[in-house]
């Protein structure tokens, strides 16, 4: 058991509590705070030779590493959470930590491994059905590829993400604001400005009217 404020928690209680107020500090825009914490959790729960815990928790140290451009410790965490949720058999965890891994790629210039990361991710989600999460891969290459100015490949990508679209029908409000978001930078690298008149309105409209906290609407309210 752990004791903190005259209460006495189980070890487990306690440690997701200390996680899940990382996130939250995270989220507030104090990420030096929640990585502190992480520190702490991590060093603890490789004393218990928790594995869950220990993954959840670099899982998380290398999301905030990453979100704070502190590249050079963040692929250890990654690799050893990876090899973690393997071992538990988590696909769904597995899956976010790919997506991190092509988000630590592309941020360390290496393009071509970050495509591959995000394209395996894509199919490893279809394969075991998480198909939302195969959108979002998609939509990290499109950000790649915009970024790089490779019109051809971001054409085929958005031929991709549209067929996609068509297919799923509804999705995840946070899904789909990042989709928006993706298609009004699309719009303004092709130049199309009556075009991202009408999506940013209709953005906004979306916006008001969902359900979005403030934390999840900051990469357009920002």
């Amino acid at each position: 058991k752990q004791y903190e404020d005259g209460v006495y928690y189980s070890y487990t209680y306690w440690t997701r509590g200390k996680i899940t107020k990382a996130d939250l500090l995270a989220q507030s825009g104090q990420t030096g705070a929640a990585l502190h914490i992480l520190d702490e959790v991590i060093e603890s729960v490789r004393r218990k030779h928790d594995s869950e815990l220990l993954a959840q928790a670099l899982k998380s140290r290398a999301k905030y590493k990453l979100a704070m451009g502190d590249l050079r410790s963040v692929a250890d965490d990654l690799k050893e959470s990876l090899a973690l949720y393997r071992t538990l058999g988590n696909k769904v965890e597995e899956v976010e930590l790919y997506e991190l891994e092509a988000g630590w790629l592309g941020a360390e210039g290496r393009f071509a491994e970050a495509l591959r990361t995000w394209e395996g991710a894509c199919q490893l989600c279809e394969t075991v059905g998480l198909h939302f999460r195969s959108l979002h891969m998609l939509l990290g290459m499109a950000e790649l590829q915009l970024r790089l100015g490779n019109s051809l490949e971001l054409a085929h990508i958005w031929e991709r993400i549209n067929q996609f679209v068509t297919a799923n029908g509804q999705l995840p409000e946070p899904t789909q604001l990042r989709l928006r978001l993706a298609e009004l930078d699309y719009l303004k690298f092709q130049g199309n400005q009556q075009n991202l008149q009408a999506a940013y309105q209709a953005t906004v409209a979306f916006v008001k009217n969902s359900g979005l906290t403030s934390y999840q609407a900051r990469n357009f309210n920002s």
